[in-house]
This record gives C-alpha cells, sequence and structure tokens, in this order.
C-alpha cells in the first residue's frame, strides 16, 4: 500500500550523490529533502498535478518548476510529476506525484526497458576508461529515468564480493526505511518510492543479476544488524565510482 513519505538522504548517500553527479558541489543537489504523495483515483492525481502546475507561476508559491511524466512519459515508459520547492531560506526540495493503482504494475512493467538500456551504457562506459572485472550499479528509485539517477560502483576483486556488495546496500535502504512502514507491503512501497535498485554485472553478461525482483525476499529477510555494511566494503576494498551517462534523459533547469 502507497502512502505519503518524507524522507531526508542519508549523510553518506548524500555526499556520494554530490560528489558523484556534481563533481563536489553540493549546492547542486536538489533533493537533500524528499517527498512522495500517492493520489488513489484519476481525478485526484489531475486535481493534484493541476494545483501545482499553476502554482510554478506565482511569485510566491514556492514551487519554482515542475516536470509532468504522466504528459510526456520518460524514455521507458514510466510516468510521475514532479516539482522543486524553494524555501524562504532558499533551500531546494523536491516532491513526487504518483498514481497509487498502477505504480507498482508500471515500476516492474518498465523494469525491463530501463534496466536494458543502463546495462548497456554502463558495459561501454567501462570498457572506455579501461575497467575490467564485475561492477555494480546503483539506481535511485526516486530519480526513475531522469538524468544524474544511477551510479556504477567499481573495483571489486570477485564477482561474490560485488554481489555481497549490492546485498549490502539493499540491506542498508531498507533499515533506513523501516522506521516509516508498519508492514512488509509497506515497506516494499517504500522500497518502490525511496529505495535503490541494484544489478551486478559480472564478466560474462548473461549472468548480469539484478535484485530488485528478489525484494520481497529481501524484505522479509531483513537484517537486523550492521554487520555487513556497504561502507565498510568501499574503503575495504578502495571502490571507485561514476555517474552513468545515459544520452536522452534531460532534468528541468531549476
Amino acid at each position: 500500500m502507497f502512502f505519503n513519505l518524507v524522507h531526508t538522504l542519508d549523510i553518506r548517500r548524500a555526499k556520494e550523490r554530490a560528489d558523484v553527479h556534481f563533481d563536489g558541489n553540493a549546492s547542486h543537489v536538489l533533493d537533500y529533502n524528499r517527498a512522495c504523495t500517492p493520489t488513489a483515483s484519476v481525478d485526484q492525481l489531475k486535481l493534484v498535478v493541476d494545483h501545482l502546475s499553476a502554482e510554478v507561476e506565482k511569485a510566491d508559491s514556492g514551487i519554482i518548476a515542475v516536470q509532468n511524466r504522466f504528459a510526456e512519459p520518460a524514455s521507458s515508459g514510466y510516468r510521475d510529476f514532479k516539482y522543486y520547492h524553494r524555501s524562504d531560506n532558499g533551500f531546494i526540495s523536491t516532491g513526487r506525484v504518483i498514481f497509487a493503482p498502477s505504480e507498482e504494475e508500471l515500476f516492474f512493467a518498465t523494469m525491463f526497458a530501463f534496466w536494458g538500456i543502463r546495462i548497456i551504457y554502463a558495459r561501454v562506459e567501462l570498457e572506455r576508461r579501461g575497467i575490467n572485472g564485475p561492477a555494480v550499479i546503483v539506481a535511485d528509485n526516486y530519480h526513475r529515468d531522469d538524468e544524474h539517477s544511477c551510479l556504477v560502483v567499481y573495483g571489486f576483486p570477485s564477482t561474490d564480493s560485488a554481489s555481497s556488495y549490492a546485498r549490502a546496500r539493499v540491506d542498508d535502504i531498507l533499515r533506513i526505511l523501516q522506521p516509516q512502514s508498519h508492514t512488509t507491503e509497506d515497506l516494499r512501497a517504500a522500497w518502490i518510492m525511496l529505495g535503490e535498485d541494484l544489478c551486478v554485472l559480472r564478466p560474462a553478461p548473461e549472468h548480469d543479476g539484478y535484485l530488485g525482483g528478489v525484494i520481497r525476499s529481501l524484505i522479509m529477510e531483513l537484517p537486523t544488524s550492521n554487520e555487513r555494511s556497504y561502507w565498510a566494503m568501499e574503503e575495504a576494498y578502495d571502490l571507485g565510482k561514476f555517474s552513468l551517462p545515459i544520452d536522452d534523459l534531460e532534468e528541468p533547469d531549476v
């Protein structure tokens, strides 16, 4: 069941987003604070979208830009509505509006196109950089199909270590989202709205492993300790990261 969520990026992911996607310029990160609002009917969705779209025309509304992907879907077919809000102190936050009745179905229905293009781009970019060995693609579910929504982590000594890193990273974001979720279904919805999706790139492309497809079992087996922290692995393996460029994606100028 989808529900209203407000989420602040944890310090590790906030720093990672600034460093990897914006060359360390934290002022370019517009989504330290994130909100996600599900709508239950077409009429409610239209009411919210029309209201937010009208607010961008008002100087004192705080809404400075919108992106309507219900009107113009993303390249994979994914749809949502995004808006950017500037507070009185100049701080910018990001909000998303989704259509709850079809969100989960749409999320997984667009998965093949979503990952197909990213795996191709990641392998081309890894080859261009002369990087060999297994790697992990990390996709930010909140920025589904946006520019600056994916990064590649590389430098793993083995495929097993890459797989362990991916699992540990999913475990970590689920722990962060768990306090706002009363049931496992709530947590699944929170992951779709605000979590991370991962794919392990193995030496043989036909063996690439996608974690999102087994997210239900990961939620049911949610660990209670931080013994397998992904950031400890980053330090131990001295992993590198780069932003995954996708040529046909863009974000509004805010």
